[in-house]
C-alpha cells in the first residue's frame, strides 16, 4: 500500500468518525450542552486561579530597576555560627 493511499484511507476514516460524533452529539443535545458547559467552567476556573496565583509571584520576581542585578550573600557571624543572615547586595551595571 502506498503512503498516499494510506493517508487517504486514514483521512476518510477520520471524516466518517467526525460525522458520526456530530450526529451522536446532535441526538443528545442536553448532555452535550452539559459537557461543554462543564468544560468551559473548568477551563475558566483554572485560568482564573492561575492568574490570581501567578500575579504576586511575577510581581515579586520583577526587578525594581531593570539595570540592577541582585546577588544574594550569606553572612555567618564567626562567634555565633547559628546567627546567619542572608543579605542581597545590589550591583549596578
Amino acid at each position: 500500500m502506498s503512503a498516499f493511499l494510506a493517508l487517504t484511507v486514514a483521512a476518510d476514516t477520520l471524516c466518517r468518525d467526525f460525522r458520526h460524533a456530530v450526529r451522536m452529539h446532535a441526538r443528545r443535545a442536553a448532555s452535550t450542552v452539559a459537557v461543554v458547559a462543564t468544560l468551559a467552567l473548568g477551563i475558566g476556573a483554572n485560568t482564573t486561579m492561575f492568574s490570581i496565583a501567578d500575579s504576586p509571584a511575577v510581581a515579586i520576581s520583577r526587578p525594581r530597576h531593570p539595570g540592577e542585578r541582585v546577588n544574594p550573600v550569606e553572612y555567618v557571624d564567626p562567634e555565633h555560627p547559628e546567627r546567619t543572615a542572608r543579605v542581597e547586595s545590589c550591583i549596578h551595571r
